[in-house]
Formats: structure tokens, sequence, C-alpha cells
């Protein structure tokens, strides 16, 4: 909720809210099929919702990001730049937002977890790397040590 206070009071421009998810994807079934964006998306779209019912302003509607990871989707080159993109609303929002973007005033994009949407992206449009900046937290060392 930091994010949306600072898009809300303007010190930010919020660009979109990326939603995704591969946790899981091993067991379903077929094992590594995408999730129907409805069920990530309806819940990030209702805490968005009930910001904008406090009073939170400029806060832009939940995008479906991928719903499965990259690995499952591994060339048997083993070449990055022979991975099939997944095409996402929410990786094209990034590819959209970075063309507009240079080098010298780049997208940011923070996360938390995977980075699969910034990656699908760049797969989607290479030409994007040098006009983004990755804010990245992933994982946490829970108590019991995992």
């Amino acid at each position: 909720m930091y994010v949306a206070a600072l898009a809300s009071a303007a010190v930010i421009d919020l660009r979109g809210i990326i939603t995704t998810s591969s946790y899981g994807e091993e067991a379903r079934q077929p094992p590594h099929s995408p999730v129907p964006n409805s069920v990530h998306i309806a819940e990030r779209q209702a805490l968005i919702e009930k910001a904008r019912r406090s009073g939170m302003r400029h806060l832009p509607d939940a995008t479906a990001g991928p719903t499965v990871s990259l690995t499952s989707r591994r060339p048997a080159s083993g070449r990055i730049e022979d991975t099939p993109p997944l095409g996402t609303d929410g990786s094209w929002l990034i590819v959209n937002e970075a063309r507009q973007a240079t080098p010298e005033r780049p997208l940011v994009i923070v996360m938390g977890g995977q980075a699969t949407a910034p990656v699908d992206a760049y797969l989607l449009d290479p030409t994007i790397a040098d006009k983004m900046v990755l804010a990245w937290l992933a994982g946490n060392k829970r108590m019991e040590g995992v």
C-alpha cells in the first residue's frame, strides 16, 4: 500500500499494477498450465477498489500478468532469445511503457516475488532492456529457516 499512497499523493506516476503467480504450477492439470486471469485479478482489483473508496487517487486497475513461469518454457537450445514469450496483458503494459522511457529516464518496476512479467516483456521486445530499472524483493527467511 506504500506505493499506492505515493501514487495517490502524486509523488510517483503509477502506470500499472500487474498481478502474477506461478505458484503450484507443477501440480496443475495439466502441469504448467495457466490460471484463468479472473482468479488473481478479482482479489487485486478488490483491494484497489477499497483503496479508491478510502480516498486514494491515481491508482490504475489491476492487469493480468503471467501465471506460469518461463522455466516451463525453456527452449531446447538453452538460449534466452529462443524462449517463447507468454505475451500477457501485463507484459505488454511493460513493453509499451518502456518504449516511452529512455535510459536517462527509465521505467522503474517495483516487484515482489517472481520477475516473469518484466522478463516476458524483454522477450517480446529486447530493445527495452536499457530503459528499465527493476527493484525486486523476492523470498523471505521464515523463523523455521525455510
